[in-house]
């Protein structure tokens, strides 16, 4: 036979046994396990470090106006007379108010803290289970693609008796497969509740920076027995109020929504993996491949002797 024919049925047989065997669904699953472990690898980035430089921005700047009482009241008016009243309560509401910021970001901060170490030990435990999977799964699954590619080289015995067998057959081994597929079968236990502890952390983040600015509004209304005259007041509401509210839309540009999305798809994926859904069809492959990688080391070997013996009739050459 044509040594290239002999390559090309070789590659055509392993494709057919690929597509039966869903090898398809092994290369999703093990793309997605990279997809997560560059995540975690990743964590939650610079994310934190602004939202925490900005939250100590805007409380720094309410901190101040409480220590100058002119900046929290531009009354006129029936307000000029309880000026001073008015400040003394907008104060309190916006000491409350950044009592509630301190808070908040002192919970981000413990929580993403708590899961550093977490998050570390799933990125490490993933890069060593996906090396593992280099020379076993991910080369197995793409060993019909390599023999096809192969075959486009083969213009005769030559080119043929010049193909290492070694690592083609090596394929088939998959022993280092159970190890890596046990360590991420392993991360079950030491990720869930720290991530979702996380996500509802940052989804409860989104949330109070959507109501930060109508908080703040409601620091600078008249309080009882004077609120009927908040609209008059709000009118000439203090420049302090709108540099406030400028901070309050910078904060909310921090979106924490991609660190939540990215820590669901971390804990789903690990809560959801399955290791049979690797395992499965890449063990019933290097079964159904092993007759077709025989005969294509048959192929390679008597490649190997026609080229070391012209007189060879073994290619009809």
């Amino acid at each position: 036979m044509d040594p290239s024919a002999a390559v090309k049925e070789v590659a055509a047989e392993l494709e057919k046994q690929a597509k039966e065997c869903r090898v398809d669904t092994v290369d999703q699953v093990l793309d997605k396990i990279e997809e997560i472990m560059n995540k975690a690898k990743a964590g939650p980035g610079d994310m934190i470090e602004k939202l925490a430089a900005a939250f100590e921005e805007f409380n720094g700047k309410i901190e101040k106006a409480i220590n100058d009482p002119a900046a929290l009241s531009n009354a006129g008016g029936p307000m000029v007379a309880c000026a001073s009243w008015y400040a003394t309560e907008v104060a309190g509401k916006l000491k409350e108010l950044v009592a509630e910021v301190t808070e908040i970001s002192k919970v981000v901060h413990d929580k993403v803290a708590e899961a550093a170490k977490p998050l570390s030990q799933v990125a490490t435990a993933l890069e060593e289970a996906m090396k593992g999977m280099e020379g076993s799964a991910k080369k197995l699954a793409k060993l019909p693609k390599e023999v096809q590619d192969l075959a486009t080289t083969i213009k005769g015995p030559a080119d043929l008796a010049k193909v290492d067998m070694g690592p083609i057959s090596g394929c088939l081994d998959l022993s280092p497969l159970t190890g890596s597929l046990t360590k991420i079968d392993g991360l079950k236990s030491v990720l869930g509740p720290v991530i979702s502890a996380v996500s509802a952390t940052l989804a409860g983040v989104a949330e109070f920076l959507m109501s930060l600015a109508e908080k703040l509004i409601g620091a600078f209304q008249v309080p009882s027995p004077l609120c009927f005259l908040t609209p008059m007041v709000m009118s000439q509401a203090p420049p302090l109020l709108a540099e406030l509210l400028e901070k309050v839309k910078a904060l909310q540009k921090i979106d924490v929504q991609p660190v939540v999305e990215g820590m669901k798809m971390i804990s789903d994926t690990i809560g959801n993996f399955d290791a049979k859904a690797v395992s499965v069809p890449l063990e019933k492959l290097a079964v159904d491949a092993k007759a077709s990688i025989g005969k294509l080391d048959e192929a390679v070997s008597a490649a190997k002797l026609s080229t070391k013996n012209p007189m060879g009739r073994m290619f009809g050459k």
